[in-house]
């Protein structure tokens, strides 16, 4: 649920950008990502932690909204570069 809503999200936000393979290669990278960092905390780490949908939810919320601010920073700093 975690990783739906966060990479769901940052495609809703991200509606204008994704025709660019920037937004495309960074929501891959990220996706790989996540569900690594997630097999780590909960598969490794913490393997007995069950945390509920209301608890997931709003944290993988304001995950896509980050993603989609360091996107922007990142988009911005190719372009300047380019």
């Amino acid at each position: 649920m975690w990783t739906f809503v966060a990479l769901f999200g940052f495609l809703v936000f991200g509606r204008s950008k994704r025709g660019s393979w920037l937004f495309w290669a960074f929501w891959a990278t990220c996706f790989v990502l996540h569900v690594a960092a997630m097999w780590l905390i909960f598969g490794q780490v913490l393997p007995r932690l069950i945390l509920g949908t209301l608890y997931v939810v709003p944290v993988a919320f304001i995950e896509s909204l980050l993603l989609l601010v360091v996107f922007f920073k990142l988009e911005r700093r190719v372009a300047q570069r380019g």
